[in-house]
């Protein structure tokens, strides 16, 4: 695959996820419950991030654990419960809608996130409304190299939650990645300036929260097996991701090859936001 001309901005978040998750299954019991992943998710992030945590933060890591958990069981974020606007849904419906989750060969994730991941960079989103979308990207790529890598592991810690089921595990790992990028927008958009917020600056603290997200759903989806609720899109363009991205893009925008660099259209999207622009392939 030639190399995207994209580069994302938070690949060090992603790069977060293999040493995020080695340690969060390490205190895990035979058979955990809820409780006892957002105790494991909490001790690394606490650890990696705030070694002298004050009760404020305490709480607030907490908080953005099991919110994380409350609105992927809900489907917040694809169902628009979460703070993103009309120029970032079509974005989202791409990386965690029905088409990801129920088309997208599990061989084919990595190169759907590669292309969507560079249409964000070229879009005419802001830079704060393409943070997200990046973060999940990253998140999402990381976690299938990872779970990829567990499953191709005989001695891999995370044995016990895999099914017996070769064909299965292969055809989990897509869900386990999409759960990755749901908690990361889950976590990152619960609020307009994020969970953890205490004297900190807000970008590195949504940060921090999207990686607590990701870290959270991934593990969970493969522990629990949840299941998002089903809920309409929050991309209420109809588009049916089922083609190329190009056409995808088009169907949901309006626009009409051939592509132009940046073409974008007349609509805004709360209070100014332009919509994203887009270049075909």
């Amino acid at each position: 695959m030639p190399q995207a001309p994209t580069q994302n901005p938070y690949k060090p978040i992603g790069d977060l996820i293999k040493p995020g998750l080695d340690a969060i299954i390490v205190p895990l019991p035979l058979t955990p419950t809820i409780d006892n992943l957002a105790s494991a998710v909490y001790s690394y992030v606490q650890a990696q991030f705030y070694p002298l945590p004050t009760l404020q933060v305490q709480i607030e890591i907490s908080s953005v654990i099991y919110n994380a958990i409350n609105s992927y069981r809900n489907n917040l974020v694809l169902s628009g419960g979460a703070y993103y606007n009309a120029a970032q849904a079509p974005f989202i419906d791409m990386l965690i809608g029905s088409d990801m989750t129920n088309n997208m060969q599990p061989d084919s994730f990595a190169d759907r996130v590669a292309e969507i991941e560079d249409n964000i960079g070229i879009s005419n989103l802001l830079v704060l409304e393409q943070m997200p979308l990046f973060l999940a990207t990253t998140v999402g790529a990381k976690a299938n190299d990872y779970w990829k890598t567990e499953l191709a592991n005989p001695l891999s810690a995370w044995l016990r939650f895999f099914s017996a089921n070769a064909g299965q595990n292969y055809n989990n790992t897509l869900q386990w990645s999409v759960g990755a990028m749901n908690g990361n927008l889950a976590a990152y958009g619960a609020t307009l300036t994020g969970l953890i917020e205490p004297t900190t600056a807000m970008i590195s603290t949504n940060l921090i929260s999207a990686l607590i997200g990701a870290l959270t759903i991934t593990a969970g989806k493969l522990i629990f097996n949840w299941t998002p609720r089903i809920v309409k899109s929050i991309n209420n363009t109809g588009i049916q991701n089922s083609g190329s991205l190009t056409a995808v893009l088009d169907t949901a925008y309006g626009w009409t090859p051939p592509h132009m660099a940046y073409r974008t259209i007349g609509q805004t999207a709360g209070g100014g936001v332009s919509t994203p622009g887009y270049t075909g392939k």
